[in-house]
Parts: C-alpha cells; structure tokens; sequence
C-alpha cells in the first residue's frame, strides 16, 4: 500500500489518519498491517498497491464499515466506531461497485440523499447530472455501470462533504469519462 499524496493547504488535525492500523480477516489474515498514515487536509491522496493489498479496507475502516483489529483510525480526530454519525458528516463516498437501488430513478436517489442530509446540493448534483446527460427519471437499474458510478459520484459532490472517499472510481469509466471525472475531482 503506498499513499501519494498532492497536498494544497495544511492543518494541525489530518484529514484521515491511522495508528498501528491492523485488520485481520478469518483468523489471522492480515488485509492492513501497522499502517502509520496522515492525511492532510486539503489534500488529494491515491492509494496505489495491488490488489488485496488492503487499500478499501481502510477506506471501510474510516467510514466504520470494518473494525481495525489492532490500532485505530479518525477522520478529522473523530473515532469512526465511537462516534460513527460525527465521522459520517465529514465523509462522502463512492464504493467500488455503485451502490444504488435498482427500483429508485435517480432522482429519488437524489431525494433519499436531501433527506439523510439535510445540507445536501441537490442543485449541484442536478447540475453534474445534467453535463452528464443522465436524466433524473431512469431507473438507478437502467443505468451503464459507468452511468451508475457517476450518479454516485454526483451524490458524493453533493453531500458537500469535506472529505471524499473514492474506491476505485474510474474501474467502469471509459477513457474520456475518466478525465472528466478526474477534472471534477480536482475542482
């Protein structure tokens, strides 16, 4: 697992950051193994490594979705597992595999986002959507994988989360998708 890290302002609290991070899986499996990481604030950061190499379980591990085993993680100082709903305000994500409804049109999607958070951007999710020319009345199940990530994407950006937590974001993007996406990313 080897971070690279773009840094454009800095703050005495890291973004995200792990402490002696151990995950293990079905006795003794190590994914994660004393793993010391700051992330700065204001940054953007890739984790590269090959595959198992534990790079979404510490995503999950920020987002609270797994437990670490040893050491710990915060997300702005916040422990994920004593605090979940404090670290969840900071956080958007996107998963590897686009989590949608199948049976919700995307607008619904966006609706069920307003009504978790309720500082949601729905007119800058439209606004993504809208470049993108995915309408707000298909169905989350119609939709190309490549369509279904940038519906999630478009949701993570509209959470106006300070943090972003992207899983493999362009594996169902083709070539000029990925671009596109990494342009918004950075804006």
């Amino acid at each position: 697992l080897f971070p690279y890290t773009t840094l454009f302002r800095s703050n005495d609290v890291p973004a995200l950051s792990a402490r002696g991070l151990a995950k293990a899986y079905r006795k003794r499996i190590l994914a994660v193994s004393g793993l010391e990481l700051d992330i700065p604030e204001g940054s953007i950061t890739a984790l590269v490594g090959p595959n198992g190499a534990g790079k979404s379980t510490l995503i999950k591990t920020w987002i609270g979705f797994e437990r670490p085993t040893r050491g710990s993680v915060q997300v702005r100082g916040i422990d994920p597992w004593r605090d979940r709903r404090g670290a969840l305000g900071l956080l958007g994500y996107v998963s590897q595999s686009p989590s949608l409804y199948r049976e919700l049109s995307v607008g619904e999607h966006l609706d069920l986002a307003a009504h978790y958070r309720p500082e949601f951007d729905r007119a800058t999710a439209i606004g993504r959507l809208d470049d993108l020319a995915i309408p707000l009345d298909h169905r989350a199940g119609d939709l190309s994988g490549g369509q279904a990530a940038q519906v999630g994407l478009a949701l993570a950006i509209g959470s106006r989360a300070p943090i972003l937590l992207l899983d493999e974001p362009l594996a169902s993007l083709d070539p000029l998708a990925r671009h596109d996406f990494l342009t918004i990313l950075k804006d």
